[in-house]
């Protein structure tokens, strides 16, 4: 914990702001926000933050915190990243043989992030929460939801809920071989996909950010 004691601080670095937060308790952190703001009237004049660390947070609690920012206090998440060297972790054999090649080019080779592998299918009530990409080789069914700071890759049906970008990367994508699910987020893009029509498609559908929106394209 800070040196005061304090359960969240914010500071600024380089015109960037970073609150830090020092509890497991995400209900805390979001009180203490609230009577930060309503104490410091210089504050009242932030409208981005930059970063959150919260190492005692997963980022389910992450997400609910920039919520609350963005609607009770008006102020966005916007994450400018810092490149990391040296973090590239050796490929599956299994990547090589069955994931498509604009996933494995545009995803898996990015050295932000790490990738989670779960090779089994997720049936209702399962929820997996990762700092970095998901790839699940299998479908998702409804009930079941996937979070994800960076992209989710699914290899059969996504129908689950999906939050990709959960910690504000907008360039972020879904993928799966269909896509037909509950809900999908990523960053602060919500969307509800159209109910499965039991068409068969080939190759992979692919959700992103295109226009300040969610956008399912086909990829063949």
């Amino acid at each position: 914990m800070s040196a005061d004691n304090e359960i969240v601080e914010l500071k600024s670095h380089n015109s960037n702001f970073i609150l830090n937060i020092f509890t497991d308790d995400y209900k805390k952190a979001i009180d203490n926000i609230k009577q930060k703001f309503e104490r410091d009237s210089i504050l009242k004049d932030i409208s981005v933050i930059n970063s959150i660390n919260a190492k005692d947070l997963n980022i389910i609690d992450i997400q609910r915190i920039k919520d609350f920012l963005k609607t009770e206090l008006n102020i966005d998440y916007k994450e400018k990243k810092i490149i990391k060297k040296n973090t590239k972790e050796p490929k599956k054999e299994i990547l090589k043989e069955n994931i498509p090649k604009v996933v494995k080019a545009d995803i898996l080779e990015d050295d932000n992030y790490k990738t989670k592998i779960i090779k089994s299918p997720l049936r209702s009530g399962a929820s997996v929460s990762y700092d970095g990409n998901i790839l699940v080789i299998g479908d998702v069914n409804a009930g079941a939801e996937l979070i994800a700071s960076g992209s989710i890759i699914v290899l059969g049906v996504l129908r689950g809920f999906a939050n990709a970008g959960a910690k504000g990367d907008k360039k972020a994508m879904v993928i799966a071989n269909k896509i037909v699910a509950t809900q999908l987020r990523i960053a602060e893009f919500i969307a509800i996909p159209p109910k499965d029509d039991k068409k068969s498609y080939s190759g992979v559908q692919m959700a992103l950010i295109k226009e300040k929106g969610i956008e399912i394209q086909q990829v063949n």
